[in-house]
């Protein structure tokens, strides 16, 4: 996979997925990860 052979994949916590309180902090992961991704290219 693509993703994988170039390290290019969004890790998020397990207790953070799903439809709860904490989806926010699962969106807060992925929103920060793709800054990243996006200013590293």
């Amino acid at each position: 996979m693509e993703a994988v052979k170039n390290d290019r994949f969004i890790v998020v916590p397990g207790s953070a997925r799903g439809y709860s309180v904490r989806t926010v902090e699962s969106l807060e992961i992925i929103a920060e990860e793709l800054r990243e991704l996006h200013l590293a290219h």
